[in-house]
């Protein structure tokens, strides 16, 4: 049979150009649900071809036709379904990516209607108990079965997976109840974990009461058992509404990390303690992959659920928590339970990834060499923070940029400019080579002239703004 160039027979290629085709004959024409449901019951006796490899594997003829929104409104699916699976009844095996036709409730009823459609996926018993959201036949079937508690379905999706996938609190308790370490942290075909399913529940959800307390109650289930939990995990949750829900994903950080530091405190020597700089008072955050990389060094078997990463170099794995933190709230907490916040958190947020070693030495002198001027500016900014108040009219903003600190910034300047080279300085720097662009002493630049400025009002204010960035939506000023 004739593939075209994606690998896709006439019956798949048919499969995907008629998958939302409703009842409804205004949405193809002439086409209805029964017109299609027909159309198939034809293509179905046409075998798949041999000959031909997709690039990718094709998708799983049962699992097109799961997700066929004519498939339900037909009037015949249990017809449909015999043929297709009087051609395609072997299983499917597994497929490298997932499909998500139980996100809804009404694709998720082909399974409850067809359970040989959901057995040629190789969901298995429980499974399939599972996506029906029927908490009594899970229960039971892993009261007299427990081993299914290992099913994998055809995209390599656990029960765990799945249970997230279903949102039901209730199941979800009972599946971790069995679950093992091995199964809590088994990643499906795309490499996600379970963790990775309740962040991304938690970054698609509504912020509706309900619904958060509900993904609030998953993320606990799961860090209460031994799921791991990655920085890049946490990462999907970046931009994410819900605090509580990150504030629980702090403190699961918080338990495992601390875990983490009581293994250290019995395997490395106090040199090594020294070194990793881990103390007591703090919990481990960018020390953390590096005190796993010195336990595993000396044959030490770390749980899964503590490590701090599974492959790679410990450098690439030392960011901050901070750097996974977007609201202020969130970050104060994490700061509550032991985080500590260190002056190279900012470099290493702006730079998107921890410093290597060498970076990292060279960042070290620079701060030791300009130690008074990073002093020097901090004071600025202090200042700077004690007299603004939250309460400031922009008007009143402006008129204390103007009179006050404009004349404030210009001390400043002078300041740092009187910080002149002695000659001995000058002459060990002349011994190493430097050559002087400017020598002898500069003219000042011009102090600030309040005066010109001139005392002005917020208009004045905002046509200066203008002349760095025009705002279009600001007010015209009346003339």
């Amino acid at each position: 049979m004739d593939v075209n160039e994606r690998g896709h027979s006439v019956l798949e290629w048919a499969l995907h150009r008629y998958q939302r085709i409703r009842q409804d004959p205004s949405e193809a024409g002439n086409l209805t649900a029964d017109n299609i449901a027909s159309l198939f019951q034809m293509l179905f006796v046409l075998p798949r071809s041999a000959t031909y490899t997709s690039k990718s594997k094709s998708e799983p003829i049962s699992a097109l036709l799961a997700r066929s929104r004519w498939f339900l409104n037909c009037t015949r699916p249990d017809q449909v379904t015999t043929a297709l699976l009087s051609r395609y009844i072997e299983s499917v095996g597994h497929h490298h990516h997932e499909f998500g036709y139980w996100y809804l409730r009404q694709q998720r009823q082909v399974f409850e209607m067809f359970p040989q459609l959901a057995g040629n996926l190789e969901f298995g018993p429980l499974s399939q108990a599972i996506l029906k959201e029927d908490q009594i036949g899970v229960r039971q079937l892993l009261g007299r079965y427990p081993s299914c508690v290992s099913e994998i379905s055809y995209c390599g999706q656990t029960p765990v997976h799945l249970a997230i996938r279903t949102r039901n609190t209730a199941i979800l308790s009972i599946v971790l109840h069995y679950a093992d370490a091995e199964i809590l942290n088994a990643k499906d075909n795309s490499y996600e974990l379970p963790m990775d399913y309740a962040i991304r529940v938690l970054s698609s959800s509504p912020e509706a009461v309900e619904e958060s307390a509900r993904v609030c109650k998953m993320l606990e289930l799961l860090l209460r058992s031994e799921s791991a939990l990655f920085p890049s995990s946490i990462r999907f949750a970046y931009d994410n509404p819900h605090i509580e829900a990150m504030k629980i994903l702090i403190m699961g950080l918080y338990t495992r990390r601390q875990k983490l530091k009581e293994l250290a405190y019995r395997i490395l020597s106090p040199a090594e303690i020294k070194d990793l700089k881990i103390q007591q008072a703090r919990i481990l955050d960018q020390n953390a992959a590096l005190v796993q990389h010195h336990l595993e060094a000396q044959g030490c078997c770390i749980p899964m659920y503590l490590k701090v990463y599974e492959d790679g170099a410990p450098s690439k794995n030392s960011e901050s928590i901070y750097s996974l933190i977007s609201n202020g709230q969130v970050a104060e907490y994490a700061y509550q339970q032991g985080f500590y916040f260190s002056d190279n958190e900012f470099a290493d947020l702006i730079l998107g990834e921890s410093l290597d070693p060498g970076l990292e030495e060279e960042c070290r002198e620079i701060q030791e060499e300009d130690s008074f001027l990073l002093a020097y500016f901090e004071r600025l900014i202090m200042e700077f923070e004690d007299k603004i108040h939250h309460d400031m009219t922009l008007e009143v903003f402006f008129r204390w940029m103007r009179m006050d600190w404009s004349p404030r910034i210009q001390e400043a300047k002078q300041d740092l400019a009187a910080q002149r080279l002695t000659d001995e300085e000058l002459r060990d720097a002349e011994s190493i080579g430097v050559v002087w662009e400017v020598y002898g002493p500069q003219p000042m630049e011009e102090r600030c002239d309040v005066a010109k400025w001139g005392v002005g009002d917020l208009w004045d204010a905002m046509d200066e703004l203008d002349q760095i960035a025009t705002d279009p939506e600001r007010p015209i000023r009346k003339v």
